[in-house]
């Protein structure tokens, strides 16, 4: 067991870093700063919490080109702190932030667990049995806040595909536990019915929901979004039951 006198700030830290580290496929960079003291520690207080990422690859299809999440005021179990387990006692709410590229937005979207997580939430247009898919989609972020989309629809059963590309606006839903496609624009030659339009967005809306992103412990709550040229980043509150698993 790890006594007080060698449970410091430095052995925190590395015990966190390394149990993030083995919940990543991959990472560029990955730092975790904690600020404490071992008097604080057997209080089962945690002044501070920083963790800062770069290239961090959490699911196969799943990456994200900078993240950080920051907490402050925890309160943990002293006794299981002692042996190198971070366990909080009590929920605490930080902040994240996070960047993820064109590449990266492009390759979740497209991701098998996701395409099967939306499956499962059926989609039907609104004048009868018709089941709305949409097994592709590209997209392509502009510095003016707008994205262009490209994207297949599917009609079941009939198997019937359409192509749709158009411009929209994403704003943040109310309540910030997802993003919303307004103002949508087509391109000529590739529009769709009205009835269509609202059965893709609702697709669109199960997509965008945080909770399909989102891991054990760690809620987000977008409270800001800021699109540029073949990147997007969001700013958000963390409401977070246990130490953050990636």
């Amino acid at each position: 067991m790890l006594g007080t006198e060698s449970l410091g700030e430095q052995t925190l830290n590395t015990i966190a870093k390394l149990a993030l580290s083995s919940q990543l496929k991959d990472c560029d960079h990955l730092d975790v700063t904690i600020k404490t003291s071992p008097e604080k520690i057997v209080n089962g207080e945690v002044e501070s919490l920083l963790i800062e990422g770069k290239g961090l690859v959490i699911e196969t299809d799943l990456r994200v080109e900078s993240l950080e999440i920051a907490m402050k005021e925890i309160a943990i179990d002293p006794l299981k702190a002692l042996t190198g387990n971070i366990e909080l006692t009590q929920p605490t709410v930080g902040t994240a932030h996070l960047t993820l590229t064109q590449t990266d937005l492009n390759r979740a979207f497209n991701s098998r667990d996701l395409r099967n997580k939306i499956n499962v939430l059926d989609t039907y247009l609104s004048r009868g049995e018709t089941k709305v898919t949409v097994p592709e989609k590209r997209c392509k972020l502009y510095e003016n806040g707008t994205v262009a989309v490209e994207t297949l629809i599917q009609l079941q059963p009939s198997g019937e595909t359409k192509e749709v590309a158009f411009t929209t606006t994403p704003k943040i839903a109310k309540g910030g536990r997802s993003i919303m496609l307004k103002d949508i624009d087509y391109a000529v030659g590739k529009e769709v019915s009205e009835d269509l339009t609202e059965a893709f967005l609702e697709v669109a809306k199960k997509m965008l929901n945080l909770s399909h992103f989102e891991k054990q412990g760690l809620a987000l709550r977008i409270n800001h979004l800021n699109i540029d040229a073949d990147k997007i980043t969001l700013s958000a509150a963390a409401d977070i039951t246990q130490f953050p698993t990636l």
